[in-house]
């Protein structure tokens, strides 16, 4: 049983790698606006009220940015996984 855990936390830990780079290289089809609200949403645990301040944009702006972010994101990760 240990080995099968052992296999199957190597299988995990490869899965998350690849994951992971394949979301950097779906970051990069995104506007730079799109890229910077998505990285304080979901990098800096940002609010979306807290981004639109920061920001200084309206909080409806944060959410369509935001949407159009992570439709663009699933279908690069769609291509590339």
């Amino acid at each position: 049983p240990y080995a099968r855990w052992e296999e199957l936390c190597k299988d995990m830990a490869f899965d998350y790698d690849v994951y992971v780079k394949a979301l950097e290289i779906a970051k990069k089809s995104l506007t730079p606006r799109q890229r910077e609200i998505w990285q304080l949403s979901r990098e800096k645990e940002m609010s979306t009220e807290e981004i639109a301040k920061y920001l200084s944009i309206q909080e409806q702006v944060v959410r369509n940015q935001l949407s159009s972010a992570l439709k663009k994101i699933k279908e690069q990760l769609v291509k590339i996984i």
